[in-house]
């Protein structure tokens, strides 16, 4: 399948955080393969610098994105308290290293809509979705800008949500794929509350 839909026999998958970068793209590219940048955790400025330096190799590559959490975004008085309950118990080790915990954020949700605008404007080639669904306008506006859209899913259900917005292809992971899941739905695997 990826042969028929992305021309090469093999894709290296986006590692966010940093290991994903254009020299690890352009090796993946040469040895025959298609490489992916990961936007996850970067900012859309460090993002768009990145597709600049992979297009200034002239290599064929794609790019990963982060679907923010709802529900992460907008958490209720219980799991809030959670949260603050798990910084407190960080705090120690903090300060055993000279590092102060800034307070907890909850707004962070990965400049998501700053990304998207830069890909839509200045499309690439194949975006892919982890940790949720883009959305059928987001999967309309890259495939109009002519991208191949891929989305993560871990489970049928997810499958068939993902399908409904119509991307060009799903990513069909395993709960134990690449030692964490990319699970979005309650009930997919990795999802329960004793796996988080």
């Amino acid at each position: 399948m990826p042969q028929f839909l992305f021309g090469t026999p093999f894709i290296a998958a986006p590692m966010a955080g940093g290991t994903s970068t254009t020299k690890l793209v352009h090796a993946v590219h040469e040895a025959g393969g298609l490489g992916f940048l990961a936007a996850g955790y970067k900012s859309p400025g460090s993002m768009a610098a990145e597709v600049s330096a992979a297009r200034a190799l002239g290599i064929r590559f794609g790019i990963n994105v982060f679907v923010p959490d709802p529900d992460a975004l907008s958490p209720g008085p219980k799991e809030r308290a959670r949260l603050e309950a798990y910084r407190a118990e960080l705090e120690p080790e903090a300060a055993r290293y000279g590092v102060t915990l800034p307070p907890l954020r909850l707004d962070d949700d990965d400049a998501w809509q700053e990304k998207i605008d830069i890909l839509v404007t200045d499309p690439v080639e194949v975006v892919s979705f982890a940790f949720g669904l883009p959305g059928r306008e987001v999967v309309g506006s890259l495939q109009k800008a002519g991208t191949l859209v891929v989305t993560s899913v871990t489970s049928v259900q997810e499958a068939l949500a993902a399908a409904e917005e119509g991307p060009d292809a799903l990513v069909v992971q395993h709960a134990s794929a690449g030692a964490h899941s990319a699970a979005f739905l309650a009930g997919s695997p990795d999802t329960s509350p004793a796996s988080t």
